[in-house]
């Protein structure tokens, strides 16, 4: 679960598939003059992280990549 302060402009995100049984929320935090898009991932042991399209998005933009 990702939490955003009421008073911060934010908005939910379809997140890019990052693998069968994986978990992958996102939101986009609109600042002063641009964006940034914050992903929660949690992959379960046995379970593989395909991480392509994630990382093709953070070469487009702002991107932080969290998780346990």
């Amino acid at each position: 679960m990702i939490l955003v302060r009421a008073t911060i402009p934010s908005s939910e995100v379809e997140p890019v598939h990052c693998g069968d049984g994986v978990e992958a929320q996102a939101v986009r935090i609109h600042l002063s003059n641009d964006s940034l898009v914050v992903y929660n991932i949690y992959k379960p042991s046995p379970k593989r992280l395909e991480a392509g399209e994630l990382l093709t998005q953070a070469t487009q933009e702002l991107l932080l990549i969290a998780g346990d």
